[in-house]
Parts: structure tokens; sequence; C-alpha cells
């Protein structure tokens, strides 16, 4: 089991989150990258829109010089430099989740700046879990999808799971482990 060193207030959070009785049997964190879930995309469109926000300002500044309207292209500038942290805006969110297994369910735990978002993953939820592998190594536990609308009303599927981790192959052996341990312990 790999050690991580969460802060007293997220253990905290974690206790109470347990029933009675329930144990951490195995707990994880992602492995951020700043390239994951999008951020690859991000930076692909931001250099471009960047650099050529950068080339007219240049060539307004080599040929008008300082006007008031080079303030209007201070908004795209920004929008250009927002756009390139984005990487790094996801990373920090990947930082704030951790996964448990317990002897009970499977938990997934989301820390945002003003709420708490808490995902449980009982046995009967667990029955059709699959990995999927990427090719820097890391790897998502699919447990289940979301369906979701985006704004055109077209349907999108969310993966619900334990993502980016190290070991998937592992961590999905144990859930499947969780699952037959809760089905032949419950009264048939």
């Amino acid at each position: 089991m790999v050690e991580y060193t969460l802060s007293k207030q997220l253990m905290d959070r974690i206790k109470s989150t347990l029933e009675p009785e329930e144990q951490i049997e195995w707990l994880g964190k992602p492995t951020p990258s700043y390239f994951a879930h999008g951020g690859i995309g991000a930076l692909v469109f931001g250099i471009p829109w960047t650099a050529f926000i950068i080339f007219c300002y240049i060539k307004i500044l080599s040929h008008v010089g300082l006007h008031p309207a080079l303030l209007y292209m201070l908004l795209p500038f920004i929008f250009g430099l927002l756009i390139l942290s984005t990487p790094i805006w996801n990373r920090r969110n990947w930082t704030k989740n951790v996964y448990i297994i317990t002897n009970k369910r499977a938990i997934r735990i989301y820390q945002g700046r003003s709420n708490r978002i808490i995902q449980s993953f009982y046995p009967k939820h667990l029955q059709d879990i699959y990995t999927k592998e990427h090719k820097n190594g890391l790897g998502d536990v699919i447990i289940t999808c979301q369906t979701l609308r985006n704004s055109w009303f077209a349907k999108q599927y969310e993966p619900l799971g334990f993502l980016l981790l190290k070991e998937p192959k592992e961590i999905e052996d144990k859930l499947k482990q969780l699952a037959v341990k809760v089905a032949e312990s419950s009264p048939a």
C-alpha cells in the first residue's frame, strides 16, 4: 500500500464518512498529470491563440503606438493566459480526490473550495467494473458511467470510479474481492 500524507482535517472528514464498524482496507489518491483529461487540448488551442494576440499587440504598437484601443486587446490576451493555465488548474483539482476501499464499499471523496462530494459505490455497483489503461502508464477503474446531456441535448457519458491510478488492475482486483466478500457474507 502506498502511503499518502493527508491533512488531519481530511482524515477527520474521511473518518466521519465511514459507517460504524467500517474499516479502511485501501486508501489512495489519483496521480495527477498536467496533461490529463483535457490539458493537451487547452494547450493546443491556447498557445497559437496567445501567440496571435501577442503578434497583433506588437504590430499595433509598432504602427500606432500606445492607443486606448489596445485595452480591448487585453481581454483576449487574458483569455489566452487562462487557457494556458488550464492544465495547472486540472492538476490542482485532481489532487483533491481521495479514493477509499473499506470492508463494506468503495468511496470517492472530492473536496472542493466550498463543498465536498462523496460518492459511495456499494458491492451491487461493483459487478461490471473494468480497467482502462492510458499510454502514460496510469489507468482508470471504471465502476459505472453517468449519462449527462450537453447544451445541445446530446448524450454524453462520464465515467465514474477511481481515475488516474498507478496500479489500476490491482485496485480492480481489490474491488472485485470486496464485491465477492460482501456477497458471500450477506444472508441469502
